[in-house]
């Protein structure tokens, strides 16, 4: 039976939640709530779109975690405002709270390493650096088979880099500037220029016509500027790791707010392209639009019944074990 929506109100045991869109179902001719909690109900109607695929279901769970975000919100800032308001000097709540702000980020202890300790910030930095750079390096491969296909794709990116490009490429306008803009994190630490998100969403008209000249002249000689391609590198020690250890730690890149917005722009036309010429392996369902991974497992389900259906006989050329049809979805 479909699902409904309609006002209702639910409760919990601290708190209790309002939802203008929580769904229900008729039984018997009784309206009844499908759960009281909204994490409930959001799984509820997710399975339900995993296992039909329709849209409608797809459609009602944004919905459903739309409301449940917002109203968790509203319910953190409530919580936020009584304790605000209760705190006061004669108990110390409001200097243990400008504590808990003013805390810095906790300092990587002295970390070990084949030659000794680095103890000193440059040391760690200079160790950390090294070990970044070691797991980006790309390891020599034994009786390497691919060396024929490397030089295929080496040879033609550098025929495509040498050839003037024939397509003219669609310049930006401002109101894709401002569209862009309008949907960056505010909340996001910027790069080495320093330049934040929020300085870009209140960036003046002129600005936005400026930045639109400065990315149109990177699309037309299609040269991205240096300094654009240099991060701020911060470590981050990974869960139940040695913090101790350079190799427990992940890099996280700060880029420049305007360097992410070019490339998002970029990224927009490439794909444009790609489209257009079918340039994509109809395989690919990966970081493609209006695809997951229910897709692949749903072609792959479909060969499955098509080989049982057919009644072909496995064998153990090309992929062993494995019914023919099912080779087009491996390959």
């Amino acid at each position: 039976m479909p699902l409904q929506t309609s006002t209702k109100e639910i409760l919990f045991p601290i708190r209790t939640f309002h939802f203008s869109q929580a769904p229900y179902t008729f039984v018997r001719g009784r309206r009844i709530l499908l759960d009281p909690y909204p994490r409930d109900i959001n799984r509820k109607i997710r399975k339900q779109y995993h296992q039909t695929l329709n849209p409608i279901f797809k459609s009602q769970y944004n919905r459903a975690q739309s409301d449940f975000k917002k109203e968790l919100k509203k319910h953190n800032d409530s919580i936020w405002q009584k304790r605000l308001e209760s705190l006061n000097t004669t108990d110390n709540s409001l200097w243990r709270t400008q504590k808990f702000f003013k805390n810095k980020r906790s300092k990587i202890p002295p970390l070990n390493c084949a030659t000794g300790t680095a103890v000193t910030d440059q040391q760690k930095a200079n160790l950390l650096a090294t070990n970044i750079k070691y797991n980006f390096i790309e390891i020599d491969r034994e009786n390497d088979i691919y060396n024929q296909s490397d030089e295929i794709i080496n040879s033609t990116v550098h025929n495509f880099l040498s050839t003037p490009p024939t397509t003219l490429i669609q310049p930006a306008l401002p109101d894709e500037i401002i569209h862009y803009i309008k949907h960056v994190n505010a909340k996001k630490n910027p790069g080495k220029d320093l330049i934040t998100n929020r300085m870009l969403k209140n960036f003046h008209v002129k600005l936005i016509l400026i930045l639109t000249i400065l990315i149109n002249k990177i699309l037309k000689f299609n040269h991205f500027p240096d300094n654009w391609k240099e991060a701020i590198i911060f470590p981050i020690n990974k869960p139940g790791k040695d913090k101790h250890l350079a190799t427990s730690y992940r890099p996280i890149s700060l880029l420049s707010t305007i360097s992410k917005l070019t490339e998002s722009i970029i990224l927009h036309r490439l794909k444009n392209f790609i489209n257009e010429h079918n340039l994509l392996n109809p395989n690919q369902y990966g970081f493609t639009n209006k695809l997951s991974t229910l897709h692949p497992l749903l072609r792959l389900t479909e060969h499955i019944s098509e080989g049982f259906q057919k009644k072909k006989e496995k064998h153990g050329s090309g992929i062993s074990g494995y019914p023919e049809s099912l080779r087009p979805c491996l390959d």
